[in-house]
């Protein structure tokens, strides 16, 4: 069963009246919440919040599920729109919204999707105890077996603006920077302590150091992927440049995002020197740790092609 099924639910969530045919969207919606939605918050949440088995406590998370879903598929929908496909080919309709009208609900659309993607993993990890699936799953928003283990967290270091789905895409990269990086300089040892001690002293390891150099190397491994998309279609490269005049992030200049990148890995680079240094100096209050023979080694910082948009 769809979450959504008639215009009469669109109306509050979405830029139509009581007339708009639904049957127009449907499929639009569903696809929406299959590629984005359900993998956000898994598909045994989904199913509970189509079927209603979620009370009042939970209305905040369902209205947000339908306002992400209804912008979505509205996006999806936006293009065809202004069109009619005949035996005789595609032509635009009658009175059919001008370009920039049409970029700008586009516009809304996105944006209105994007807080709502946002209140909804907020919510999540606030009650996590009552989704268990979403808690066990892959889609899960703290990373348990990192330094950081959430976007507020890594906001402290770094700025994504707080965004949780900037930092889900920094998860890959952020591992990266554990296995080349933190874990040689640190020891296995001392790295697993770092994740589930509370002591004085590896507080201070992970505040000044580990968790510094962690985001900021995060930041400059992942720049490159987050302007490509690997899916079925091949690999793909973000550009709006088709949006005409609407009016949203355009993509990076590349001077910009070079500049960005050398200073993140420039920033880790720092903070992963300070860290062996003050280690070196201070071997007795960490007596897990041994001198490594190498501290993870220098990143290259020569310039690559990407592009980057922080929400």
């Amino acid at each position: 069963m769809p979450l959504l099924t008639n215009t009469e639910e669109l109306v509050p969530l979405l830029p139509v009246d009581v007339a708009f045919t639904f049957d127009l969207i449907k499929d639009h919606l569903e696809t929406a919440a299959e590629d984005v939605i359900i993998p956000l918050i898994t598909q045994e949440v989904y199913d509970k919040i189509v079927a209603g088995d979620y009370d009042e406590h939970h209305e905040r998370l369902v209205m947000n599920v339908k306002r992400a879903v209804a912008s979505l598929g509205y996006l999806n929908y936006a293009p065809w729109a202004t069109v009619r496909i005949e035996d005789g080919g595609v032509s635009e309709k009658e009175n059919a919204a001008r370009i920039d009208t049409l970029d700008g609900i586009r516009l809304w659309c996105m944006t209105t999707a994007g807080r709502a993607i946002e209140r909804i993993l907020e919510y999540l990890e606030m009650y996590e105890a009552d989704f268990p699936e979403w808690k066990d799953s892959s889609s899960y928003t703290v990373y348990s077996e990192l330094p950081i283990r959430t976007a507020t967290q890594f906001q402290k270091y770094a700025n994504i603006k707080g965004s949780r789905q900037t930092f889900l895409a920094l998860g890959p990269a952020m591992r990266r920077v554990i296995s080349f990086h933190l874990k040689p300089a640190l020891g296995s040892a001392l790295y697993e302590e770092l994740l589930t001690s509370s002591d004085t002293a590896i507080k201070r390891l992970n505040d000044e150091y580990v968790r510094p150099a962690l985001a900021h190397y995060g930041i400059f491994y992942g720049l490159d992927e987050m302007a490509l998309t690997l899916d079925d279609r091949g690999i793909l490269q973000f550009n709006n440049t088709s949006s005409g005049k609407m009016r949203t992030y355009l993509a990076a200049q590349q001077q910009a995002v070079d500049t960005l990148k050398s200073n993140m890995g420039k920033l880790g680079e720092t903070y992963l020197g300070m860290m062996v240094s003050f280690l070196n100096a201070n071997a007795s209050q960490y007596p897990s740790y041994h001198l490594p023979t190498t501290a993870g080694g220098a990143v290259d910082n020569d310039p690559s092609q990407a592009v980057i948009g922080f929400y």
